[in-house]
């Protein structure tokens, strides 16, 4: 699956509760563990890998700093483009900053992002994250990550950052 518009607006965080072993709180007199699910929502735009139409594959979407920078180039989305997309959420994750939020959405930063600029990291925001992983690696990478590396790294992203 290729979502083909991943930014932070198109991730949920869900409160639920459910009955653990660990992290307790009391609620009425039960114990019950405060747990946040995180969903991707806005599916519109998603497509199987491989079953997107011609006419789809070069038209660019979604919000320009989460937009990978080989689908700027007009090649088409990939699950590489959305491992650069999420690398983008996972840098406002870290530094609790929209990555590029002092540089109008516009041509200029499109070209800035096939150019290889990045958004800053500082290291006492984000010093336990991988600052490649958060600014995007080149697509052949980020495919490689993807298969090898994802799930672990999501979750400690996700604990991480509290």
């Amino acid at each position: 699956m290729v979502h083909r518009d991943l930014h932070t607006g198109n991730i949920l965080i869900l409160p639920t509760f459910e009955i653990s072993l660990i992290d307790f709180i009391s609620v009425n007199g039960s114990r019950i563990a405060n747990v946040n699910k995180i969903c991707i929502s806005d599916m519109g735009l998603s497509r199987e890998v491989g079953n997107i139409s011609n006419t789809e594959e070069t038209k660019v979407y979604g919000v320009m700093p989460y937009v990978a920078p080989e689908v700027l180039r007009g090649k088409p989305y990939t699950q590489a483009a959305d491992i650069y997309s999420f690398g983008m959420i996972m840098y406002f994750v870290a530094t609790r900053k929209q990555p590029f939020a002092d540089c109008a959405h516009d041509d200029i930063l499109a070209l800035k992002i096939c150019n290889g600029i990045r958004p800053e990291i500082n290291g006492q925001e984000a010093p336990k994250w991988d600052p490649e992983i958060l600014t995007g690696r080149s697509s052949t990478e980020r495919k490689i990550f993807l298969t090898t590396n994802m799930r672990i790294f999501m979750v400690k992203c996700i604990n991480e950052a509290g």
